[in-house]
């Protein structure tokens, strides 16, 4: 079966590791699990890389010289990103990506308040191809979402993350979280979610909880020498 894709929103593929290129701290010594892959310019990829520690970065493009092969499309919710993203999810489910495989798409609030109908509706579209996470518009992330070169300072979940402000106590109060103290419920919520996911479909391609290093499987391929 076809796909038809708007060439206009094709990514292209990455030409080198991703992986290897990432600036050294104490998150990118981990290999990514997940990819967040930018449908369009601005769709706050960076930002939410830095909140969920197990995903790289993998800008506009798809990491096809990675290990990692499960990519998540991040858009705005606004007409040209939504159309973006739904094409990018078609793009990989036409075998235009590589080896990489879309498990989801994250959309982000561009504006505080709720989403047009019209824009909800092309949510729906896409909902039907692939799971759909919704991020509201953050004030403390939206600050944060900057291009501007500058280290992003926002506090990181891990899968051990257990936030010790009680749940009950953020009710109505969501506005005063400081995102360099405490990761947002709701990114809370979509990460673990997310990480789940990815771990389910590591079990069915690999039989692994995550990736296999191509490293080791390079390793794993060599005969065993005797010894003299």
């Amino acid at each position: 079966m076809k796909v038809r894709v708007d060439q206009r929103f094709l990514l292209p593929l990455s030409q080198y590791r991703l992986h290897d290129e990432q600036i050294t701290d104490q998150w990118s010594s981990w290999r990514p699990a997940v990819w967040l892959v930018a449908a369009h310019g601005g769709a706050g990829v960076t930002t939410l890389a830095c909140q969920i520690g197990p995903c790289g970065d993998a800008g506009g493009q798809f990491p096809v010289k990675d290990d990692s092969p499960l990519c998540v499309v991040v858009c705005r919710a606004t007409s040209h990103g939504l159309e973006a993203a739904h094409n990018v999810v078609l793009q990989a489910q036409g075998g235009l990506a590589g080896h990489c495989e879309v498990i989801g798409v994250i959309v982000v609030a561009d504006t505080p308040g709720k989403i047009v109908k019209r824009l909800t509706h092309k949510i729906d579209v896409i909902s039907q191809l692939t799971t759909v996470w919704q991020v509201p518009y953050l004030r403390q992330l939206a600050i944060q979402d900057r291009d501007d070169g500058l280290e992003l300072e926002i506090f990181p979940w891990t899968p051990d993350y257990h936030p010790e402000v009680k749940r009950r106590r953020l009710r109505g109060k969501t506005k005063k979280i400081d995102v360099t103290s405490i990761v947002h419920p709701v990114v809370a919520d979509i990460a673990g979610e997310l990480m789940a996911l990815a771990r389910k479909r590591y079990v069915e391609i690999f039989g692994l909880e995550t990736a296999p290093s191509s490293d080791n499987a390079k390793d794993n391929d060599q005969p065993d020498q005797e010894e003299g």
